[in-house]
């Protein structure tokens, strides 16, 4: 179990940080060369294969139809707190291990989409990152409670907006940078 939670942890991570980067140096070449079709071709395919991921480690991961109680959380952080502390008395170390993936892990997989909110958007603002990271979240504890998938919870819903919203950030950041060394120059 322990394995299990460290290597979800470390693919969480290390996906989220190539994507990131790949949409990030995608992007900055698009807009760099003033929009040309072929640039455009490549982000829309990575954004589309982010997507298929993300939806494969949310929903179909463990298969449909695999939680037959079909468990919903509307009380934030209950659910994380409660696992934890029950985690806790068992083993120590997996339980922070859980803790961490649970809230790193959310926050992680949404930092890409809020790359790509800056790319589709003509005007992105941080309430429409803000408002399709919640939407896209949402959409996923959908089909997880439709499908019978995991735990449909509302933390997922709060991290996975957090994430969206840290990646706007992130590259709205970068990207004035960049305008600033080349105004600069």
């Amino acid at each position: 179990m322990l394995e299990w939670i460290i290597e979800l942890l470390l693919s969480s991570f290390i996906v989220s940080a190539l994507l990131s980067t790949l949409i990030f140096g995608c992007i900055y070449m698009y807009k760099k060369n003033k929009g040309r079709a072929f640039e455009k071709k490549v982000i829309t395919f990575i954004f589309l294969f982010y997507l298929i991921c993300l939806l494969y480690v949310t929903v179909y991961r463990e298969g449909l139809f695999m939680n037959s109680t079909r468990t919903v959380n509307l009380i934030p952080f209950e659910m994380l707190i409660e696992s934890y502390e029950y985690s806790l008395s068992v083993d120590p170390l997996r339980a922070m291990l859980f803790l961490i993936y649970n809230i790193v892990g959310n926050i992680a997989w949404f930092v890409p989409l809020g790359f790509m909110v800056n790319f589709y958007l003509k005007k992105p603002y941080f309430w429409k990152a803000f408002g399709i990271a919640f939407g896209l979240s949402f959409t996923i504890e959908l089909l997880q409670f439709i499908g019978y998938v995991g735990i449909t919870d509302i933390d997922d819903l709060i991290f996975n907006t957090i994430g969206g919203c840290i990646g706007y950030g992130i590259y709205r950041f970068i990207y004035r940078r960049q305008l600033c060394q080349l105004e600069n120059k």
